[in-house]
């Protein structure tokens, strides 16, 4: 797994998210590596870590996650994850719960979503069409009107992999945290919407909630002193 460190103390890891790499908290990675030794990593099949050779679950990701700890001889952590990675940190937290002392959610992934009749409709949608594709009655190319650009980039093994990803419901895993979290969230975030930072809030027994008013998905890079200084009096009990 490719990675990249820098300074000495205690460690602390930073999960990107989805389509991210090991770049993608390179500021606040910079300032925090004054005090702590900070590692950041690029998960299989993104940065230059090559992509998984079977499709991966969360479960996959975070034992990869345990096993590169192990091989870099990391006792004791703080995690700091974005979107996908905060799926993978809350599995690796009931691996390694003795390990991680502390862990900043921010705006991430992993509760089931509200769905709506539009959404249900489109799914429905598709299955018809993958039906009819099947069954030689429509062409293949009418399925490419459904998912994202980015899906539609992806390779056969990572699509396949987003689809496990998405549709695990984390919440057993998000209730069974112990250590403290705090959940940064923008409070105009249309991937994760604010109501999952208040589910979140509710599961987790020991965590608090800041929301960064008018900031999308990527808060922290909308917000980055307010981001850097709330995350410093974390790391330092003073929150």
């Amino acid at each position: 797994m490719h990675f990249i460190e820098q300074g000495s103390g205690t460690c602390v890891l930073f999960l990107h998210g989805w389509g991210g790499n090991c770049y993608s908290f390179y500021q606040q990675f910079c300032i925090l590596s004054k005090t702590y030794h900070c590692i950041a990593v690029d998960f299989p099949g993104f940065g230059n870590t090559s992509s998984p050779d079977v499709p991966y679950t969360v479960k996959d990701y975070a034992l990869e996650l345990q096993t590169f700890l192990q091989q870099q001889r990391i006792e004791k952590l703080h995690i700091i994850a974005h979107s996908f990675g905060g799926r993978v940190a809350a599995v690796l937290f009931q691996q390694i719960p003795q390990k991680i002392l502390s862990m900043v959610f921010v705006d991430i992934a992993g509760v089931k979503p509200k769905r709506g009749l539009r959404y249900k409709i489109k799914v429905f949608q598709y299955k018809c069409t993958k039906w009819l594709v099947k069954h030689g009655l429509c062409k293949k190319q009418k399925l490419e009107k459904f998912g994202s650009k980015e899906y539609k980039e992806l390779s056969p093994c990572m699509k396949q992999t987003f689809i496990y990803v998405v549709n695990e419901d984390l919440k057993t895993y998000f209730q069974k945290i112990t250590c403290p979290v705090l959940l940064v969230w923008g409070s105009q975030d249309k991937d994760t919407p604010l109501y999952m930072a208040k589910r979140l809030n509710k599961w987790i027994k020991n965590s608090k909630l800041v929301v960064f008013k008018n900031a999308s998905h990527f808060s922290y890079l909308e917000n980055p002193v307010r981001f850097e200084s709330y995350v410093d009096a974390f790391l330092k009990g003073k929150l």
